[in-house]
Order: structure tokens, then C-alpha cells, then sequence
């Protein structure tokens, strides 16, 4: 039984791949059509995007909130419910998704949504969908603990830019 499921799995991944493969080429940087737009909806979808996206916005602002005495009471899980919603509600808009598929369409042809799609329908995929929100707060702490030990070095670096005269442009 489990095998008769695993082969009707991969059969669907393969007919919805195989049905968005016929959708036609774009070329890097061009205004995303209707079909670039549903493509990116489809990634939306399988990612999990606008829902990710809330839960960081969300514990972004919460976090910003509890750090000033003045709002850290208003921090409920209401509030933070109430966050999540209005911020998956802007994510997963039609305006949302033409930006992203303006963005994406900067980097990625429809074939390599195709993979990314066929890509995030594996165990690994999936698993990095799960970990993503918690793999992008970790990776911010990082960068900010290094920025907090490495500040000494990197303000000498601009100090010697600031100490320097600033040249004017010569008249010709």
C-alpha cells in the first residue's frame, strides 16, 4: 500500500511539473507575464511564502515592541495573531505576487521555477520550508553578533574616510 501511494505521488509531482513545463520561456529581466505571475503564485503555494512571511514580520515587530517599555505590554498573543493575519493577508495578495515575479523574473526563467517547484515536492524541500524561517532569525543573530564584535575594526575603516578631506571636483 505504501508503495502504490509513493508511485501516486510521484505521478501528480510529475504531471503538475510536466503541466508547468509547457508554460512558455521568459527571458531574465522582462516584465513577468500572467503565466510568470501564476508560476510564482505556484511557488507561494508549495513554500508556504506568505505565511512564513507573517511569521517573521510579525516576530520582528513583537520583538521590537517588547524591547520599549512604553509598548511591550501591548504584546499579546492577540496582537501577534492579529499580525499574522494582516501580514499573510499583504503577502499572499495579486500585488505581492507581481512583485515577487518582478524580482524573480530578474534572476529565474520559468524552467527554473519549474525546478525550484519540482525541487521544494522532495523530502529535502520540504524540510527546507520547515526550517526556513528559523534558519533566516538565526542567520540575523548571527550577522548582528558579528557586526557587535567586529565593530572596533570596521569603524576604524571608516574613520580613516571620515578624518580624509572631502575633495571637491576640480572646474574645468
Amino acid at each position: 500500500m505504501m508503495k502504490i501511494k509513493a508511485v501516486l505521488l510521484m505521478l501528480m509531482m510529475f504531471y503538475s511539473v510536466y503541466s508547468l513545463a509547457e508554460v512558455p520561456t521568459s527571458t531574465l529581466g522582462e516584465t513577468p507575464g500572467a503565466d510568470y505571475i501564476q508560476l510564482i503564485r505556484k511557488w507561494a503555494e508549495v513554500t508556504n511564502f506568505a505565511k512564513n512571511a507573517a511569521d517573521l514580520s510579525a516576530q520582528r515587530i513583537t520583538k521590537d515592541l517588547k524591547k520599549d517599555p512604553k509598548y511591550e505590554k501591548f504584546v499579546t498573543p492577540d496582537l501577534t495573531s492579529d499580525l499574522r493575519q494582516y501580514f499573510y493577508e499583504v503577502y499572499s495578495s495579486k500585488e505581492s505576487m507581481q512583485n515577487l515575479a518582478k524580482v524573480y523574473g530578474q534572476y529565474f526563467t520559468v524552467e527554473d521555477l519549474v525546478e525550484m517547484l519540482t525541487f521544494y515536492n522532495t523530502a529535502l524541500g520540504r524540510k527546507m520550508i520547515l526550517v526556513n524561517n528559523a534558519l533566516v532569525t538565526k542567520n540575523d543573530e548571527l550577522g548582528s553578533e558579528l557586526l557587535k564584535k567586529h565593530e572596533h575594526g570596521y569603524m576604524q575603516i571608516i574613520k580613516k574616510y571620515i578624518k580624509q578631506p572631502m575633495s571637491t571636483p576640480s572646474k574645468k
